[in-house]
């Protein structure tokens, strides 16, 4: 099953059982409930998830069956996780996994059976080396967890790219707006996801700054 735009929130992979790939159908999309139906031994599965993401990161997913069935589950920790994910069965820990890899839970499933982990999200900066660097400076962009964020603000003509520098303690979630993170000491500027921006906003995807 796949949305609008061709993608798969849940990937059936055959004779290995279900993978589960992706959080949420859509990145726009503030709440999702991703439901797809298949067979395992003629034995009909109903997998629904429950998922806010990216907006929160904890991610549920329910087991329908009828009778009990015998099946393997793979569920992806991301790349971009920044530390191992435990999965939860049932509200207890089953099993950790390592970010980039496959976590696999084979096991009997049962009707309402619920598996629930939370996306280790976090900031990461990737350095800049275009030609557009600014000599004796460092440049990085910033991401939180899978998400390019984008400084953003009140620029004035004066200002130059060596005005931005900030190191990520300065970094605070914003009370209203989600995945928004305002700076100390800089009420003028604030990190937001680079696809939230708006036509006309102002901003920067690499400014200066010294990671800590």
């Amino acid at each position: 099953k796949v949305d609008k735009w061709g993608r798969k929130p849940l990937l059936i992979t055959g004779s290995i059982g279900m993978a589960v790939g992706m959080f949420a159908i859509s990145a726009l999309a503030f709440f999702n409930i991703i439901g797809i139906d298949f067979k395992v031994k003629e034995q009909a599965v109903h997998l629904t998830q429950e998922s806010q993401f990216p907006f929160k990161p904890e991610v549920s997913l329910k087991v329908s069956v009828s009778t009990p069935v015998r099946m393997r589950l793979h569920i992806r920790v991301p790349d971009w996780a920044s530390k191992p994910m435990d999965i939860v069965v049932n509200g207890k820990k089953s099993v950790t996994g390592k970010a980039g890899s496959y976590v696999d839970l084979s096991r009997t499933w049962k009707d309402g059976d619920r598996i629930d982990f939370t996306l280790p999200m976090d900031y990461k900066v990737n350095p800049y080396e275009g030609i557009d660097n600014i000599p004796g400076f460092k440049r990085y962009a910033l991401e939180y967890g899978p998400i390019l964020m984008a400084y953003s603000g009140s620029f004035g003509p004066e200002e130059s790219d060596k005005s931005y520098s900030f190191d990520l303690t300065q970094l605070t979630p914003d009370p209203i707006h989600p995945l928004q993170f305002n700076i100390k000491n800089d009420p003028r500027h604030a990190f937001v996801p680079y696809w939230m921006l708006v036509p006309n906003q102002a901003f920067y995807v690499f400014p200066v700054k010294t990671p800590k």
